[in-house]
């Protein structure tokens, strides 16, 4: 059975770096209209507005109001600052109800300026916002993604305005046939439920009065048939077919015959595949949109998945992963070491530039660009008689220096002021968190972070959520 409840999605990008996608279901059982305004909001089959000739679409929309610990505020594809957008019935419509409440984090709720007035700006609510209940027009939850959002929300700020551009990059409906029964949320399925229930008793009156369709009843009759050999069928080879007894009480192939059971795993293998294809959609739009990011990324599975393999075998051999340095051989150590001294960059703060290594390596680094001419040299050692010179020798003018030997200092000299400018105007990752007082205590803290995040990852969201339990 398919999804009752239409699904949107909408892709996130910060800047230029997408963060992914965040799905939500939208309650078309309690507000009708509400609903179908998002998801042709989101689709974007609307076209243009007749009104103001923009595009009825959420798509290169941004987030133009994000508060910590409160909402994320966006759908305003007329001005992008909250004063404008527009529904699909018009400048604004009706309040619908007020059915549904702010649940919690994750709730999809209309903004608007008074009662009466929901165009296209909506909010995704990020903690407890009970007291906007009655208020807003609440329509749909988030049921995946909402680790975006919490990306999203710490981009805000107190007064709301971001740290960078937070844009919809994409938008859409997921097809209702690709939403499988173990994906459906609790008010999927209750409206599921509901439905069939309904159904049931409409067919059983119209049978009762005989007014029921003679196609609909001879359709009906059919399908009744047909269910009953089934039923007949399954009895049949259950009473034929050994069945294997499995203790656990918790497996769901536990009293199938070998034909449910092998239905049973074509069905996983079906959601299987639909989520492997989703992820795969996504996977292939981050690397159409920021290329750079995820080759990055692709080289950091592939070095993951070498130390894994690396790590693996030492285990086999009885080794310690710790003691990788007792099996490398001449060769790897001389490239790790290559690869050492290529990252080393000049740091004027460290007190280490002082010693005897490190004061050779600048005189070579500043020499290097110097030429040696014997030929000029031997020329004007002839023109100075007193080449030596003593304490009492003063030739201030006998140094003629060539044209082409200033005009290499000059491009020297020229070339280090660009690098000093460019040094000091690097900027940091878009994206990136500052964490740390300076370069030596950023380095720590990466360190850090990557020894102990894989344990943290789960702490910090509980907490970020409110989820964590007190001891």
């Amino acid at each position: 059975a398919m999804s009752p409840l239409p699904r949107v999605f909408l892709d996130l990008a910060i800047g230029a770096s997408p963060i992914g996608r965040v799905t939500i279901e939208l309650r078309a059982d309690v507000v009708p209209r509400t609903a179908e305004n998002f998801r042709a909001l989101c689709t974007g089959e609307r076209g243009q507005s007749a009104s103001s000739g923009h595009a009825l679409t959420f798509k290169n929309s941004t987030f133009h109001r994000v508060i910590p610990n409160f909402m994320c505020q966006g759908g305003d594809f007329t001005n992008h600052d909250g004063t404008g957008g527009e529904s699909i019935y018009g400048r604004t419509f009706r309040d619908e109800n007020f059915e549904l409440k702010h649940a919690g984090a994750g709730t999809l709720s209309m903004a608007n300026s008074g009662p009466h007035t929901n165009g296209s700006q909506f909010f995704i609510t990020t903690g407890n916002t009970a007291w906007l209940d009655d208020k807003h027009v609440v329509f749909g939850m988030v049921c995946d993604g909402m680790d975006v959002v919490r990306r999203v929300e710490a981009c805000g700020s107190k007064s709301g305005k971001t740290r960078e551009t937070i844009r919809v990059v994409d938008c859409g409906e997921i097809p209702r046939e690709l939403i499988g029964d173990d994906e459906l949320t609790e008010a999927g399925r209750e409206v599921l439920a509901r439905h069939k229930a309904e159904q049931t008793v409409a067919n059983r009156e119209a049978r009762a009065v005989g007014t029921e369709n003679p196609d609909v009843a001879s359709a009906r009759r059919l399908k009744e048939m047909a269910e009953a050999d089934r039923r007949a069928e399954e009895e049949w080879a259950a009473a034929t077919t050994t069945t294997m007894t499995v203790p656990d009480a918790g497996n769901p192939m536990q009293g199938m015959n070998a034909k449910q059971r092998k239905l049973f795993e074509l069905r996983l293998k079906l959601n299987e595949g639909r989520k492997l294809n989703q992820k795969a959609v996504v996977d292939e739009k981050k690397r159409v949109d920021a290329p750079e990011e995820y080759a990055n990324a692709q080289k950091r599975k592939l070095k993951d998945a070498q130390d894994k393999s690396r790590t693996d075998a030492m285990v086999k051999q009885g080794i310690s992963p710790t003691a990788y340095h007792l099996t490398a051989t001449l060769e790897q150590v001389e490239r790790a070491n290559k690869k050492v001294k290529k990252k080393e960059v000049y740091d004027p703060k460290n007190a280490g530039q002082f010693s005897a290594d490190r004061q050779y390596a600048n005189y070579e680094r500043a020499n290097a660009n110097i030429e040696v001419d014997m030929n000029a040299y031997n020329a004007q050692k002839e023109c100075v008689p007193d080449f030596y010179r003593s304490a009492d020798s003063i030739h201030h003018e006998s140094n003629k220096p060539s044209q082409e030997a200033i005009e290499r200092l000059a491009n020297h000299v020229a070339t280090a002021q660009r690098k000093q400018v460019a040094l000091r105007e690097k900027k940091t990752h878009a994206a990136k968190d500052v964490d740390g007082i300076n370069i030596r205590n950023e380095r720590y803290n990466q360190q850090l972070a990557k020894a102990y995040d894989k344990y943290s990852k789960e702490i910090k969201a509980n907490l970020e959520r409110g989820t964590a339990l007190p001891e």
